[in-house]
């Protein structure tokens, strides 16, 4: 009897650019509710505890603060996440539905969801009001600029931005904006796009529009260079808060910004560079405007019109997500929280029956002639039965059953009918309705090649 033949060990992550029929080694056609570890084995995706129904929005970290926008009967109110889980009440009245954007300076906390604004400092919320001013006498007229949309820190000033305007602060002074004066020599510069991101780096600042992706180069605003790095949208509210060492991905040494644009998850090096992570595989959706991001540990999940999961470390091998509709995600006191519109979730090891599943390339096995298999081989951990479907360009899928009489790791030989046959092979590891937590090491067929137009 001929060896069995090995053709799957590991994946490379989805692939919706090519063919099935013409994937690379190692990619799928389908990968859903499973994670790639740093082997490149898929597992089941962790679960998500629901912890407070409701529809919240907007997470946000800063130290030991962390903080959500609970919407209401009647208004949008902050609430700050305890350590324990539990949440306590710290603004209310704001209006319904409005993405908040937040921003940090040591224990004083910044927000403003472009209609109302204010700073949280000890969990007790204050008006953002202007400063009193030091220094040389000036004529200057000091403001806290109305409709912030999103805001940022770099090299001890405050960026704004409004509509398609950019403001900063005085120097160590989030409190005085003077948004008088001529472009850059002033304190504001214009784009041709409403802005959707600002994201400092050591460089420099990304600023993300609606039409394009440009570099601040520099620390000094009267010293900026501007520079136009991509023609293609960025996707709001979806960069992370979270960066990634440049140098534990290959790059260049420092700390890295991840974002989602329509063209694929972004990475923003140190001095204005940036890479595509996903384009060659994946393709994203141009109509979406708004998203979320959040690294955990070297994987990327993020929002387009799906919610996709990029290991940054295997190739940025990219798995999907369903069942949870996530709209903001974050990381404090040492755990992941994540918001939707039907309540605040916690990322966690529980038991959560999800459909998990993917579907290999479809594969001839380097012969052209028709053939059927007379067995198949997983190498799996699983806690619960699975489900193995294969069809072919001549027969319609078939089901069988993996089941399961021990724990841990172990490999199953399945016999395979003789009525399914063809040329063209693909395969599906699925949960089925069990929900089980499953892992899959490797797969093998032991196929059987028929006479050329025989069983035809």
């Amino acid at each position: 009897m001929a060896d069995p033949i090995t053709i799957f060990k590991g994946t490379t992550g989805l692939n919706t650019v090519n063919d099935p029929a013409r994937l690379p080694e190692g990619d799928v056609a389908e990968i859903v509710n499973l994670r790639i570890d740093q082997s490149g084995r898929p597992s089941k995706r962790p679960n998500f505890e629901l912890l407070t129904a409701g529809n919240f929005h907007s997470l946000f970290r800063s130290g030991n603060n962390c903080f959500v926008i609970q919407t209401r009967t009647s208004d949008d109110a902050i609430m700050r996440i305890n350590s324990d889980n539990s949440l306590t009440g710290i603004a209310s009245g704001l209006t319904r539905n409005k993405r908040m954007s937040w921003c940090a300076n040591a224990d004083l906390i910044y927000f403003s969801n472009s209609i109302q604004s204010g700073s949280i400092q000890e969990s007790v919320a204050s008006d953002w009001i202007v400063g009193e001013y030091f220094g040389a006498a000036t004529n200057r007229d000091f403001v806290i600029p109305e409709y912030i949309t999103h805001m940022e820190t770099h090299s001890g000033r405050m960026y704004v931005s409004v509509g398609n305007i950019l403001y900063w602060s005085e120097q160590h002074r989030f409190d005085l904006f003077d948004i008088s004066g001529a472009e850059f020599h002033g304190s504001w510069a214009q784009f041709s796009g409403t802005i959707r991101m600002i994201k400092s780096v050591l460089g420099g600042l990304f600023i993300g529009t609606d039409e394009g992706t440009y570099f601040l180069n520099g620390n000094n605003p009267a010293a900026f260079n501007l520079l136009r790095i991509a023609d293609f949208p960025v996707i709001e509210w979806s960069d992370s808060i979270e960066y990634v060492m440049g140098q534990d991905l290959g790059y260049e040494p420092g700390l890295c910004a991840l974002w989602t644009s329509t063209e694929g998850a972004i990475l923003g090096l140190p001095m204005g560079q940036i890479i595509n992570l996903t384009k060659e595989k994946i393709i994203y959706s141009e109509k979406v405007n708004s998203g979320f991001g959040c690294l955990v540990g070297y994987e990327f999940i993020h929002k387009t019109s799906v919610i996709l999961n990029t290991n940054l470390k295997v190739g940025n091998a990219t798995t999907q997500y369903n069942g949870i509709d996530i709209t903001s995600m974050v990381k404090a006191h040492g755990k992941y929280f994540a918001s939707t519109p039907t309540g605040l979730y916690l990322m966690s090891s529980g038991d959560e029956n999800v459909a998990a599943y993917f579907v290999t390339a479809t594969m001839d096995f380097g012969v052209g002639n028709n053939k059927r298999l007379r067995y198949v081989y997983l190498s799996l951990e699983t806690d619960d039965d699975l489900q193995l479907i294969i069809n072919t360009e001549k027969v319609s899928a078939i089901t069988y059953s993996i089941t399961i009489t021990t724990s841990g790791q172990q490999d199953i030989r399945i016999p395979i009918n003789r009525s399914l046959y063809g040329r063209f092979w693909t395969f599906k590891v699925s949960n089925g309705s069990s929900g089980a937590d499953f892992s899959v090491d490797e797969i093998k067929v032991l196929p059987v090649i028929l006479n050329r137009g025989r069983g035809s």
